[in-house]
């Protein structure tokens, strides 16, 4: 006999003693072929040869071992039949073996297979829609461009800066007056020749007044002039430049500006005149400084759309910390009191406005609202909204005030199993009645039951489905 390389079989010393015994019967020698611990222990004490392997089965000489013939002992006591047949009969008497004790054998073996059935095929489909209710909470919060955490406690929320380089400029019409040369001064210039010889004045001499500021006439004559040896002549002239600094005192003008300034003398006997200034309009200080401001808060709310266009959806800035941080360039034309019609500013700067952060906010409302969470209810994901755009405004404690209102939607808690376990073997009525008084519903319990004639909920939880409805 060859055991199997696993598994435990005729492991017991009387399953070898009845194998032993079974082949003596049919005048057979057995041996065994097993590493079974106790199956070779077992063998050997009754005298059955054991192998490793099939090779030495055939290798070695194991018919000589003797095999121990199983001892037989016979009672050769006198059996009593007739007492054995009456003890049977008494027997089969007491045994259920009457039509009632089989009735009633079918009776709880159709009980027991009703039971079963009632526990295992029966199923339901619950279908649960919890209340909802909106949780909301008025939001004062104090923006701090030097926090870098949330903190509910204090209502700190951080703030993080946005900076934007804009140019721009604008035109303003001039409502000042400034004076500018209008007709030239003339005069009557008296030259005279304080040589002994002739002098010829040229046509163009240019005469003019002593000091730093020297004004100049030109003489107007068309043509060269002759002055005699110590002879005196009056010749016209005209200022270079327009306006009244050509009307002069007399005998002002007494320098030549040529080389006959040598030979001769120059003066003006009686003062220039004719010469006056026109009033034209010019930019003077104020239009300057109101065109500054115009442009600056023009610049301001285009650096204010530039900023907002570039931030992340749903950020927003804190408009009142607007700053104007440098004015990189600043042009103006014409300047100050000079003339012009229009003052025309360019201007490039940079400015500066702290940011609320949307995810910050939100964050921070979440945390706020959930705790002030009502019992029994947990916020649905998503649906934390701002009812307004947060308004800002600078208190007395210098911060600047963020005001908003923040709300969500809150689902009454249903805990799957807790329901299943309340309702398991009970009707659609009593279920009904237990759901309805343990949970916050929004609408009547839905149950179905298969089959739809059975009258019970399922007694194991396993054939009982729970459905949580969505409550619009």
């Amino acid at each position: 006999m060859v055991w199997p390389a696993h598994g435990s079989v005729l492991n017991r010393l009387l399953d070898l003693k009845l194998v032993l015994r079974h082949a003596s019967r049919l005048g057979a020698q057995i041996a065994l072929v097993t590493e079974d611990p106790i199956v070779c222990f077992h063998a050997h004490q009754i005298g059955i040869p054991q192998f490793d392997d099939l090779g030495e089965v055939k290798w070695e000489d194991w018919k000589a071992n003797p095999v121990q013939q199983p001892e037989i002992k016979r009672d050769k006591s006198t059996v009593n039949l007739d007492g054995l047949r009456s003890y049977v009969r008494l027997n089969a008497s007491l045994r259920a073996d009457t039509p009632l004790t089989r009735l009633l054998s079918i009776f709880i073996s159709l009980a027991a297979f009703l039971a079963i059935g009632a526990v295992l095929l029966p199923g339901a489909t619950i279908t649960l829609t919890p209340q909802r209710e909106i949780q909301s909470i008025q939001l004062d919060l104090l923006a701090n461009p030097s926090s870098s955490a949330a903190s509910t406690s204090s209502g700190m929320l951080p703030t993080y800066r946005q900076e934007v380089n804009i140019e721009g400029r604008d035109t303003i019409t001039a409502t000042g007056w400034t004076l500018i040369p209008d007709a030239y001064a003339v005069a009557d210039l008296q030259f005279t020749n304080a040589s002994t010889q002739t002098v010829t004045l040229p046509s163009g001499t240019i005469v003019a007044s002593r000091g730093n500021a020297p004004v100049r006439f030109i003489i107007t004559s068309s043509s060269n002039v002759l002055i005699g040896a110590s002879k005196t002549v009056i010749v016209p002239a005209r200022a270079i430049n327009p306006g009244t600094s050509g009307n002069l005192p007399g005998g002002s003008l007494s320098v030549i500006d040529n080389n006959s300034g040598l030979a001769l003398e120059v003066s003006n006997p009686r003062a220039t005149h004719g010469g006056t200034d026109a009033s034209v309009p010019s930019p003077n200080t104020y239009d300057l400084q109101t065109l500054r401001q115009q442009l600056e808060s023009a610049l301001e709310q285009d650096a204010f759309s530039r900023m907002q266009s570039y931030l992340p959806v749903g950020d927003q800035l804190i408009s009142p910390t607007m700053t104007l941080l440098e004015t990189i360039e600043e042009t103006q034309m014409p300047s100050i009191n000079q003339p012009g019609d229009q003052l025309v500013l360019y201007m490039r700067a940079k400015y500066q406005c702290q940011v609320i952060s949307l995810g910050m906010l939100h964050d921070m409302a979440s945390n706020i609202l959930d705790e002030k969470l009502p019992a029994g209810y947990s916020a649905l994901p998503d649906t934390l909204v701002f009812a307004s755009l947060p308004e800002t405004s600078q208190g007395k404690d210098g911060f600047y005030h963020v005001a908003t209102t923040a709300k969500r939607e809150l689902q009454a808690d249903i805990p799957v199993n807790r329901a299943i376990n309340e309702v398991t073997g009970l009707t659609i009525a009593q279920a009904n009645d237990q759901l309805s008084a343990t949970f916050s519903l929004a609408k009547p319990v839905d149950i179905t039951l298969t089959p739809s004639w059975w009258p019970w909920l399922p007694f194991t939880a396993l054939r009982i489905r729970l459905l949580i409805a969505e409550n619009p």
